[in-house]
């Protein structure tokens, strides 16, 4: 990054990145431990021993002087700049704001934050109107600090700072002028010296088209702009992405707007082209030269979705590469995509500014006060951990409980209120602990997030050769990220790569869980690898003018020491071994001292950055959910709800290393050291702020965990006595007892939903009684009789029988205990191969069997060859013809079976010879697509240009001369699908791996 703004005042500095030892208010070397951002102590033989670090020099504090805002700080040279920054803010514009919307320091340079932006003197004025006149409070001072006002005292002259005027409106607010000297400078008019985070940055894509990066270029806002709010960039339908990210490349700031928006094209930074078809000049004596729309207009709305989406949940974006997230999916993937963003992220009544905009000190409120809890034009929010963007206003958003319940009090759209549902599952029985203690004193519900139960991320999107924009990842959408590789810029010239396909993950049934204070919340994990010097002691490798905290080497030096060396981001070509990861430290050594560093004596180590993002999105159907299927859904060996393996290795990436190429990311706890971030904490009870001590570097490679290692530490440092089974003191112990908590019995009833812990052990006062079943665990009968029956399920699923003295029989229920009779229908399909095979696919798969099912297969033909996977056999049959194939389905629970049957057809299908022949011609950025002559029948093509855009031909006619498309980037290879349908609405896909002409590359 870069330093902002000078700290050279007088206040003595706080002791931030030492431990003071000796109690003595100073850092003495020699004597006083290192410490990271969470006051562990820094090892020199990582971990193994507790041989700590005691720098020699003198280390600067993490909280020192004052922030001095006259001016931003002046790195005085070229040189100097080029040596310490990657990004400065003058860098950010042309990099990060592709997703950040502009304002604040990107358009102004910022203010003290304790700068009353709104305070001001009430205008001098008087208006008279109907006979009345009406004068200003001139001259009063006028602030936000008056707070909000209800509807009824907006318009009350007795709530108005500057006095209020009648109108044809209405009562109106006379103007509060704002203070000169409390407010921000525009960068256009700022003066700039020298070479700070505002006026210079680092080349980072090659804006003077010299072939070079990395070089220091001047910033010049009168030449590009500024980057101002773009409210388009939420509230536009249509709104463009990809061409306002190319402008800000360009650094084409104020025409940057007009580009994102579609109204024309950038001439330079600061002067455009309006497309004649939107935008007209205005030629009305009353608005003379101003801007109007033309007849093509825009679509402007409170929150368009699909934008919230392009940053935050498409592939390779924000929330995509922490959570998996996806906008856009069936409803199976996502039970609330109908609702949009704000249907969710609106805001509550109590947490928002409800006043009118009064004066100009209402319109400041509008966009925030930073210390308080008031929402301005900002989306709601969660609570994520590892969020710090305005902490004030965490929970404003609605949550899973403001909508799903009675008499809900927000907007819910009709959602239902699971209580009895949850009741019926035993989830709101009070049979779990929140401390050690073995007092049970909380429900599942009160210990387990929504997600943690609702989101699955089930289901993935198509491949591309199915039809599906995969954007270089294995599926259309059901990815996330696994591994953000900061060892190299990915494709884009952004300074790391999480968008190559080998550090992705697939989602579904693939995430991990984590404590957020007593609670189990959902999470992906996701692991930076970045280069560090664990030489940093005495050795400033990055030049941020502080050692001891094993500094990360600067990502721009990184990116221009692959280029001269002619690597890359080590994982972009799916392989990390040792000799790639010695050449790469080898091309840092080599380059550094190009930028003013002498790395000699660095010891550069790879390191791995954990953090366990917390995943809310993407709810999947309740018939889906943890827990559906009864209590062993979750309980029971590798179940894969809190143990069982989790990857932590991108899905296909080959890496392996040598032991003395990589260190531990901390140390925890004092001396354990560990791979993910310090503030993976244990839950609550074990101790606040106690972090689980989570290692993923294995001998030679990153390891898989088990679930459980996230939640608990191998020794737990406070013992728990459990509710049910004594004293537990180690996390392995722990989880077998998890394991053994559910029989048979118990698990048929919760599957049935009759879970509710009162159905059997009640006291007779409606609270738990577990003192009412046997030591043995059979229910009484209601002669408080120990019921010791038998059970007699029929195979094929009909009514089971119990004896005469069973507790169903002696409390009045059926014999025939429906309660165990099986919630699923078997349905079975059989599709017929195309070819000359005779296969047939089996195919059970649609049975909808909420406990799991095990299926077992009848060809109808004896001779036949099957094989078996789960629910899909294929088989070979022995001669054509048709044949009666059936499929048993048991319940995996209750052990009751149903059968269902197909028709099965073995046939000898010829091949169809393919009878278009495609060819493509490249002019520049323009590929035209010939050779399009496809069959009479086809009466509809779509054509996916490989770059998110669709052309859709329903005149076929049109195509017998080609069709063309202009790709926005040249110098990249591009992928075309062609799917066409005739009137029947039979599908037939043409993609280059049928023809190798509907691969595109651009120069």
């Amino acid at each position: 990054m870069a330093r902002l703004f000078p700290n050279t005042g007088t206040t003595p500095a706080t002791p931030g990145y030492y431990e003071d030892t000796n109690s003595n208010s100073v850092y003495d070397a020699g004597v006083d431990y290192l410490v990271n951002d969470a006051g562990n102590r820094l090892s020199l033989t990582d971990g193994t021993t507790n041989l700590y670090i005691k720098a020699t020099g003198t280390v600067r504090a993490q909280a020192t002087n004052p922030v001095n805002f006259a001016a931003p700080f002046d790195y005085g040279t070229e040189a100097a700049f080029q040596t310490s920054v990657d990004l400065s803010v003058a860098g950010m514009m042309r990099d990060c704001a592709e997703c950040h919307v502009g304002g604040g320091a990107l358009e102004y340079l910022p203010k003290p934050g304790s700068t009353d932006l709104s305070a001001g003197t009430c205008e001098t004025a008087e208006v008279i109107y109907g006979g009345v006149t009406y004068t200003s409070n001139g001259g009063d001072p006028c602030s936000t600090t008056t707070g909000a006002f209800t509807e009824a005292e907006q318009y009350d002259p007795a709530f108005s700072q500057c006095g209020m005027y009648n109108s044809s409106r209405g009562m109106r607010n006379f103007i509060c002028v704002p203070n000169p000297a409390n407010q921000r400078t525009e960068l256009r008019s700022a003066a700039l010296s020298g070479y700070n985070a505002w006026n210079a940055f680092i080349d980072q894509y090659d804006e003077d088209n010299d072939g070079e990066t990395g070089e220091v270029l001047m910033q010049d806002y009168s030449q590009t702009g500024v980057l101002e709010m773009d409210c388009l960039m939420c509230h536009m339908e249509g709104f463009s992405w990809e061409a306002r990210t190319e402008s800000l490349r360009k650094g084409e700031f104020d025409a940057s707007r007009v580009t994102g928006a579609s109204l024309g094209t950038a001439i330079n930074g600061t002067n455009v082209a309006y497309d004649p078809t939107v935008v007209g000049i205005s030629t009305s004596s009353t608005s003379m030269n101003a801007l109007k729309l033309g007849a093509a207009g825009f679509n402007v709305h409170p929150t368009v979705s699909e934008n919230c989406a392009t940053c935050h949940a498409d592939m390779h974006q924000v929330d995509w590469k922490k959570r998996g997230d996806f906008w856009g999916v069936p409803y199976e993937a996502d039970v609330h995509g109908s609702l949009g963003c704000m249907g969710c992220h609106d805001r509550k009544d109590e947490t928002y500014y409800t006043g009118a905009w009064r004066t100009y000190n209402d319109l400041t409120k509008m966009t925030g006060i930073g210390s308080s809890n008031l929402l301005g034009h900002d989306p709601a929010k969660g609570l994520a951990p590892y969020s710090s963007l305005w902490n004030n206003t965490d929970n404003t958003m609605k949550n899973c409980g403001d909508c799903h319940k009675a008499n809900a009090t927000v907007e819910n759209y009709g959602a239902v209120d699971p209580t009895a549902k949850h009741e019926a599952l035993g989830l709101t029985s009070l049979i779990l602990q929140d401390g050690v203690d073995g007092v049970k004193d909380k429900s599942h519900l009160d210990i387990l997030e929504c997600s943690t139960c609702h989101v699955r991320k089930l289901g993935h999107g198509p491949t591309a050769a199915e039809g599906g924009e995969t954007h270089g990842s294995l599926y259309e959408w059901g990815t996330g990220g696994a591994m953000v590789d900061a060892t190299g810029a990915d494709e884009a010239g952004r300074l790391t790569d999480h968008e190559n396909l080998y550090v992705e993950r697939t989602m579904e049934n693939n995430m991990a869980l984590a404590w957020q204070g007593g609670k189990l919340i959902r999470t992906n994990a996701l692991n930076t690898m970045f280069w560090r010097d664990k030489n940093d002691t005495t050795l400033d490798i990055n030049a941020d003018g502080q050692t001891g905290g094993m500094d990360a080497v600067n990502p721009s030096h990184l990116r221009d020491a692959n280029k001269a060396a002619g690597l890359h981001a080590l994982t972009a070509d799916g392989v990390v071994d040792t000799t790639e990861i010695a050449a790469q430290r080898a091309a840092i050594m080599a380059y550094l001292p190009n930028v003013g560093i002498d790395p000699t004596g660095a010891a550069l180590k790879l390191n791995f950055m954990g953090v366990m993002f917390k995943v809310n999105h993407n709810v999947n159907p309740a018939s889906v959910a943890w827990g559906k299927g009864g209590c062993t859904d979750c309980h029971g060996a590798d179940k894969g709800f809190y143990n069982g393996t989790y990857a932590i290795n991108p899905r296909d990436l080959n890496f392996t290393y040598a032991a003395t190429d990589v260190v531990p990311l901390t140390m925890v706890n004092g001396n354990q050291p560990s791979d993910f971030h310090p503030t993976l904490y244990a839950k609550a009870s074990q101790g606040d702020n106690r972090s689980i001590p989570l290692v993923i570097r294995g001998a030679d490679r990153l390891r898989d965990i088990d679930l459980s290692e996230a939640l608990w530490e191998s020794t737990l440092r406070v013992p728990i006595q459990t509710t049910q089974a004594g004293v537990v003191a180690t996390r392995a112990d722990y989880v077998d007892y998890l394991n053994t908590r559910v029989d048979s019995v118990h698990n048929r009833h919760v599957a049935a939903g009759h879970g509710k812990c009162t159905n059997c052990h009640d006291n007779g006062s409606g609270v738990i009684d577990f003192n009412s079943v046997s030591d043995v665990g059979q229910p009484l009968d209601k002669n408080g009789v120990v019921a010791t029956f038998t059970y007699t399920p029929d195979p094929l699923g009909n009514p089971g029988s119990c004896s005469a003295n069973s507790c169903h029989a002696s409390w009045g229920f059926s014999e025939e205990n429906p309660w165990v009779r099986p919630s699923f229908t078997p349905y079975l399909s059989a599709l017929s191969s195309m070819d000359t095979n005779l296969e047939v696919e089996l195919n059970a798969g649609n049975t909808n069997c909420p406990n799991g099912c095990d299926f077992t297969f009848d060809s109808g033909d004896a001779g036949a060859a099957m094989s078996v996977n789960g629910a899909v056999a294929t088989v070979t049959y022995s001669a054509a013809g048709t044949y009666n194939a059936s499929v048993i389905a048991c319940d995996q629970v209750t052990d009751e079976c149903r059968q269902a049957e197909a028709t099965a057809t073995a046939q000898i299908v010829e091949p169809e010879v393919l009878a278009v022949n495609f060819t493509t011609a490249i002019e520049g950025k323009t590929a035209t697509l010939n050779g399009l002559n496809f069959d009479p029948s086809i009466v509809r093509a779509y054509i996916y240009w490989g770059d998110r855009k669709t052309t859709t031909v329903s005149d076929m006619a049109s195509l017998a001369t080609g069709i063309a498309h202009t790709y926005l980037y040249g110098g990249r290879t591009y992928d075309i699908i062609v799917k066409v349908y005739d009137a029947s609405y039979n599908q037939t896909v043409y993609t280059q791996a049928e023809d190798g002409d509907l691969r595109v590359v651009l120069p």
